[in-house]
């Protein structure tokens, strides 16, 4: 039972991250720690989401407007590489 129940306790942290998308006007650099807050927190629940997926989501996170920075992020390779892309 309670392997259930962190299982589930896993998929809400994972779907949490996946939700959080970014508005616009919102505090850029706060966003980015706030997803990189829960990345640890999954990756410490044993649910591990690796670099490249985590900068894809990051990315899909990003309002439309941010659209042709985008595609030039998708060419780095890791989560590293994107933030100093964006000059965090």
């Amino acid at each position: 039972m309670y392997d259930r129940i962190s299982e589930i306790a896993k998929l809400y942290v994972e779907e949490q991250l996946k939700s959080l998308h970014l508005c616009n006007g919102n505090d850029f650099p706060n966003y980015i720690a706030l997803l990189k807050k829960l990345w640890q927190k999954i990756n410490f629940i044993d649910r591990t989401i690796d670099d490249a997926i985590f900068r894809s989501i990051l990315l899909s996170l990003l309002p439309i407007l941010w659209d042709l920075i985008v595609t030039m992020l998708y060419t780095t390779i890791l989560f590293t590489d994107t933030l100093i892309q964006l000059d965090i």
